[in-house]
Formats: structure tokens, sequence, C-alpha cells
């Protein structure tokens, strides 16, 4: 039975030969290549590259010198991949190859790789057969806030343009009804499986399959996504069982996605902690280069915010969506006339305080449901399907106007926002609008609010009241970094008929400019030495006033209303931006209020964490220790704290709990007599352990771990057995085999190990001391030492 406990360590060693670590090799040149644009690039790739005026002979077209390669390759364990951009190849190899390959001559730099890319999907929720009662002009509710209708009225789908969509898998989405119409017209042009290094994509996480279907999904009559008519390109990059060779393989999609003629990709996943910093949040990572290459050559690249709001070690948005030239997507909730910011949703700025998310889209969406045919639809959460949603309204908005290059459709994405000028970290611009590209001559809003000032106040007046209306504030520098916002849901007082102000100290502004949003219209005001200052078209007026971000350039003439409010003393809400303290009588907060300062992670609460242990198992004799029956249970029930050190990958753990133990032995161990049923001794202990976590598979607290460490326990034993009160009866009863020591008190101690994933696992402790078998009638045996059983995890 040792064999069996010496197999669970084995076990633990053997699951640590995957995280064999991957490394990026950087090669100094391409001296050699050779490169004709005209037969690598699909033909619509070299049409793309022409409208965004971008090089088809950049450097970074080029292939690699298969020398080079070949050369590493030879002293690596694998080659995960290859990329042109970077000018590297990827291998895993332990510490000594590659120390052999940073000596050649052609290499510049070694570089480990340790992300993990995660799918911004938050949760899914309910399957429900799709009910046209719950939709408009055939649109779900979440085309509909984006005014999707207008695109369908006017007969845009997205057609012309090739959209790459990069996730874990499709499955079925070359059968399900939801994708009919792409099958009709052969419009899946391209498909690439990077892990398995084949073109079926067809199988594995259904991820895949919800975010298509927010980008051109159709049930019925009933459009999911915007796109319908465009073409598509599917890559599958991700593997739970193999996160460090994502990052190769995202890379490897981008590529793949630009020699095949994509005018937009759509990215669902993000790398966070697993390898950076929240100081590393600032466009510098290989990803992240990528994703600004790719717009260099002239792909729209939108990606998710990430769902790490909730997460107090990291909070902010995650690589690649701080790249400076993605469209980088936040969530928020899913109501159509309603603004409230999706509690999961990262929040931005960028570590160096670039404005991020650039807009934002419902993330509790209806998509297509793997398990049903017909008209099903899954409700899921996350900025994975706000990205998807968004890429839908790029693709109808590009069709408008392709002559567009892919920044200036970002730019113009970001104008059409419902929000735009005013910005925050949690909406960006807000939600994308289409009658911006439909209408362009109704762009201009009307006034809805006036802005007044008194000695110490501001004043807030909005001329007309809607319930669904909200009003959005913020605070910010001359450099565009703002400082605090918040979000009011905007009411009266029903006692009376008018609508009152808000009243905004000044000294809640200082020198910095406050800038409002209502309905749809924008004001700022900046105070100056005499604390007033008044502008019109203020976004032309001054030019250090308008910086949002240092990328950006801002002209949508506004005209600025700044007048005296007459009210009085105890009609107005007194409001310091940022707080929460304000009257239900005439502004309503939401739970969007914010300043930099909450962005700031907490050191404790990233790294420490809880876990309730339950275990059931049996006791397994081994060599002279008593072999008891297989009916020997061991129930123990613990809870256990954890702190992590390094990466997500390493913690340490103490944990205290409670066991019990029934050593059945067989009848003949007792009183050999022909009443006894079986003899029993009952180990009670509570105990205390200390061990090491390793995880290989990081999927928040659902990843695949091995814990060993040691325990130590006070316990007490009572010796039982049950036997027949007469022999001619037939019920047993236990009876206490030394009534005059009802119990042995003693010290145990022992090793332990387990294995989980996704909240199970197996474990096993072996007690390292002897517990007699029975002191009195059979002293050379000792009690069963390895216990082996299952165990619960619950957070």
């Amino acid at each position: 039975m040792k064999k069996i406990f010496l197999s669970l360590l084995i076990m633990g060693l053997f699951a640590t030969g995957f995280t064999q670590p991957c490394h990026w090799v950087f090669l100094t040149d391409k001296a050699g290549t050779t490169f004709d644009p005209y037969t690598y690039f699909d033909a619509k790739a070299i049409e793309r590259y022409r409208l965004n005026h971008a090089d088809l002979w950049d450097s970074s077209n080029y292939p690699l010198n298969g020398e080079y390669v070949k050369a590493v390759c030879a002293l690596a364990t694998e080659e995960v991949g290859q990329s042109r951009w970077l000018n590297a190849v990827a291998v895993t190899a332990t510490d000594e190859q590659v120390a052999e390959i940073a000596r050649l001559p052609f290499v510049r730099s070694v570089r480990r790789i340790e992300a993990e890319a995660r799918l911004a999907c938050y949760e899914k929720d309910t399957v429900r057969q799709a009910d046209s009662v719950n939709y408009k002009a055939g649109m779900t509710f979440q085309l509909l806030r984006m005014q999707g209708e207008l695109f369908r009225e006017k007969g845009i789908d997205g057609r012309g343009i090739r959209i790459a969509v990069f996730d874990a898998g499709f499955p079925r989405v070359n059968t399900h009804v939801a994708f009919q119409h792409l099958r009709d017209s052969n419009r899946i042009v391209g498909t690439w499986n990077f892990p398995k290094k084949k073109a079926d994509v067809y199988g594995w996480d259904d991820h895949g399959l919800n975010v298509l279907s927010c980008i051109t999904g159709v049930i019925d009559t009933m459009r999911l996504g915007l796109a319908t008519g465009a073409e598509f390109l599917l890559a599958r990059t991700e593997v739970k069982s193999e996160p460090f060779k994502e990052e190769v393989w995202w890379m490897q999609a981008m590529e793949w996605a630009d020699k095949n003629g994509a005018d937009i990709i759509s990215s669902s996943l993000g790398y966070g902690k697993s390898r950076y910093k929240v100081k590393d949040m600032d466009g510098s990572s290989l990803v992240a280069r990528a994703a600004n290459m790719a717009a260099r050559k002239g792909m729209l690249v939108c990606t998710a915010a990430g769902n790490e709001a909730y997460d107090d070690e990291w909070k902010i948005i995650v690589t690649p969506a701080d790249a400076d030239s993605v469209l980088t997507v936040g969530g928020i909730e899913g109501y159509v006339n309603y603004y409230e910011h999706a509690y999961f949703s990262s929040y931005g700025p960028t570590a160096d305080g670039r404005m991020k998310p650039n807009v934002c889209n419902i993330s509790t969406v209806c998509a297509a449901d793997n398990e049903h045919d017909s008209a099903w639809e899954r409700e899921v959460h996350g900025t994975s399907f706000s990205t998807p949603l968004t890429a839908g309204f790029c693709a109808c908005a590009w069709q408008l106007n392709r002559s567009l290059t892919a920044m200036q459709l970002k730019a113009e994405v970001e104008k059409s926002a419902d929000l735009y000028p005013y910005y925050d970290y949690a909406l960006g611009y807000g939600v994308p609008q289409a009658s911006w590209f439909t209408d362009p001559e109704k762009r201009r809003k009307e006034t809805t609010f006036v802005l007044g000032d008194s000695a110490e106040n501001i004043l807030f007046k909005p001329l007309s009241y809607d319930s669904s209306n909200f009003l959005f504030l913020h605070v910010r520098d001359s450099g565009g970094l703002v400082e605090k916002y918040k979000e009011y849901s905007y009411g009266t007082y029903k006692k009376f008929d008018s609508i009152y102000p808000l009243l905004i100290p000044k000294s809640s502004i200082g020198d910095r400019i406050l800038c409002v949003c209502y309905n749809g219209y924008v004001s700022e005001i900046r105070l100056n030495d005499s604390d007033r200052v008044k502008y019109r078209d203020g976004y032309n007026a001054d030019e250090d006033l308008i910086v949002r971000n240092r990328h950006s350039h801002f002209d949508w003439d506004f005209s600025e209303v700044v007048e005296e409010v007459v009210v009085e003393e105890d009609e107005v809400v007194e409001a310091e931006i940022g707080d929460d303290d304000v009257s239900d009588y005439y502004f309503y907060g939401s739970d969007l209020s914010r300043t930099l300062a909450d962005n700031k992670i907490d050191w404790w609460a990233g790294r420490y964490s809880n876990e309730t242990q339950m275990s059931f198992g049996t006791m397994v004799g081994m060599g002279n220790e008593v072999s008891c029956r297989a009916w020997s249970p061991n129930l123990s029930y613990s809870v256990n704290y954890m702190l992590r050190l390094f990466k997500p990958w390493y913690r340490i753990g103490a944990g205290y709990g409670i066991s019990h133990t029934n050593f059945n032995k067989p009848a003949q161990f007792g009183m050999e007599t022909s009443n006894t049923k079986y003899y029993r001794t009952n180990l009670d202990e509570l105990y205390l352990q200390l061990y090491q976590r390793i995880r290989f598979v990081d999927r928040g607290r659902n990843g695949l771990f091995w814990d060993f460490g040691v325990y130590g326990s006070f316990g007490w034993t009572r010796d039982k057995m049950r036997t027949k009160s007469h022999p001619d009866a037939k019920a047993y009863k236990e009876v206490l085999i030394c009534p005059d020591r009802l119990e042995d008190y003693r010290w145990n101690y022992g090793v332990m190990t387990r294995i989980g994933y996704r909240g199970v696992g197996i474990s096993a402790s072996y007690r390292l001391n002897g517990l007699m078998g029975d002191e009195l009638r059979h002293p050379d045996t000792v009690l069963p030492r390895l216990m082996l059983g299952v165990s619960y995890f619950l957070h």
C-alpha cells in the first residue's frame, strides 16, 4: 500500500513536468531572408495595407532566418512557434538549455514566458428559449443599446469587412443554426487551431461560440450581433492545460490575421497578475506591442478591458487592453435606457495615466447556446461579450465609410459614444451609437442643462427631467488625468413640480476642470484666480484644457452655456464630487463613485485567501499493521489559510481542524466469541497542518493545484466492541473493551498531500508515529497509518 501513497507524490511531481518553462528567443537580425508580399498576403490584406497607407515591405513582415531558428531549436526541448513581428522563436527549454541558447551569437535576448491569458467571461447564467416579445425590429436589447436598428434600416450589416476572432474554441459553429447564414454564403473564409496546428476549430471551449454569436449570430429572424454580412477568420489560441504557450499562439494569430486580410480583430482575453504587476500595464508588454503593430498595419483591434474590478489585488485593465492603439471595451449591465457599470469590469487608467477603457458596452448578453440547435439563447456575463458587440458595430460603421483608416475609425467610434466628450475610467466615452454614422446631420446635441455659479458653488440645473437620464461628473487636471468621477440618477422632490439644481462646492474642484454630462450634452468649467471661467466652444478655446490623453484630438463643437441660476437655499443639494452623501430627495447616487485612490491595490487582500475543506476517506493497513475492514471511515473538517508569496503558482498555507476515524477491525481481533460482530478503535483528533501549494493551471480558485506538507495533532482513542447482549439475541450493542480506561490521549504527527481541481480533489495522509492495535491483547500490532480519501474545497 505504500505504493499508493508514493504514487500520489509522483503524480504531483509528474504534473510539474507540464510546466517546463517556455521562452521567447529574440534574434538580432533577419539577414539573408527574402520576402514577396504579393505571394505572402491575401489580396484583401494588400488592399487594407493600401487604404491605411501601411508599408507592405516593412521588415516585420519578413520571415525569420531559417538557420538561426534551426540552431536555436537544436538546443531546446520543443519549438512552440515563431513570430515575424518580434523576430523571435518560442521554445520550451530547461535553464541549462536557455544558457546555451543565450550564448549563440545571433541571439539578442531570451525572455521567459510566465503569462497566462484569461478569457474575459465572468460567468454563464440561464438558458432560455428565444422569445420575440423581448425584441424590437428583430434585434436583441444589446443591439438596441447601440441603436442597431438604424444600421438595419439602411441595410448595413458589415458586408465587405473581414473579422478575425481569437478564442478557446468554436464548438458547433459549423452546424449551429445561429451561423447558418455564414455557412450558406461561405463567409467563414479561414480557420486555424494554433495549439493543434490544424484547421479544425469546431470544438473545445464554447466561449468562442458565445462570442461569435455576439458579432454575427442570427436565431430565426432575431439578431444577436450586428455584423451578419461580414466575413470571418476563426483562430483557436487558448488551452487551459498549457497556459504559458497561449501568448505565443495569440501572437501567431495576430500575424495570421494580418496575412489573411482581417480588417478587425476581436479578442476577449487578457494577461494580468499571472505574470505582470499593475505598474506594467503601460502598453509595454509584448502583446500590447503586437496589438499596436496590428493597428499600424491597418487592423482595428477590439479587446476586452477584463473582469478584474472585483479583484483587490488588481482592479484595473489587463494587457493588451493597455495598448494605446486598440479599442478597449468596458462593461455595463444589460439595460437599454439605464447606465450601470458592471461590477466586474476593470477600471482605467493605464499605469502611465492614459485613458482606458475607450468605450463600454453591455456585458450581460444573450448569446447562442451550445446545447441547443434551434431558437435557444444563453445569458452570459463579462467584458468578453462587450467586445464582440462593439466589433460588430465597428464593422457596420466601417462599411459606411471604407475610406477611413483603422485609427480614424477608432476615433469616430469614440466620438459616436453617447457620453462623448465626457469620459471616465469605468465607462470610457460610453456606448457607441449608430446615429453618429447613419445621420451625421444630427450629431450636435441639444442643450439639456445650464450651469451657474455663486461665490462658493457651481450650480447644475437640468432643463428637462426623465427618470432614465443620468448625470455624470468628473474632475480632471490640465493634463487630462481624471482624479475623481461620479454618476447620479437625477430625481425631484415629489412635493414640488419644479426640478431642483445640484450645488457643487468650488472647494471640491480647486484649480482643476469640472466636466458635466447630462442626457448627451457636455459642458466644462475651470476656475481661475477669480474663481470663475466661462468660455464658448470649450474644446477650441484653450488648448491646454482639452487634452484627454496624449494621443487623442477632439474637435466636437459644443456651445458652452454658463449663466446665473437663481435658487432658494432650501432648493439645492450640496455634493462633494466623489462622495456618496447626497440627499435622496433630489439626486440618487449610484454605485459608481471613484477616485484614483480607489485603484490602489490591497496587498493583503490579494495575497491572502482562505478555504474550508471537508474530507472523507478510509484507512488502509500495510505490513504488520492491523488489516481493517473496508469500511473504516475517516471524516475531517478544516479551515485553511494561505498566503501567496510569489506568482499565483506558489502559496504557503496553514489550517486547523477536527478529525474522527473508526478503525474497524475483524471480529477475531477482539474477544473471539460467536456473538462478536466487530472490534473498533475510535480516534478523535484536533490537528494543525502546514503546507505548500503549487498551482499548475491557474483559473482563479478553480485551478489545478498540489498541496504537500506536515501535520501534528492531539488525539484520544477508545477501544470498543460491538457484541450481542446474549448469544440468542439478535440486537447488537457497543461496549467498551477497557471500561476502567475510557480514553487514551496521544500526540500524533505525519505528512499529508492532496491534488485538487475545480473545488474537488484526492487526499492522502501518513501518520509517522504508531498507534498500537490493542495494548491488552495484541501489543505487537499497530493501527493503519495511511488514509486515502476525497476532499471538497469551499471558498
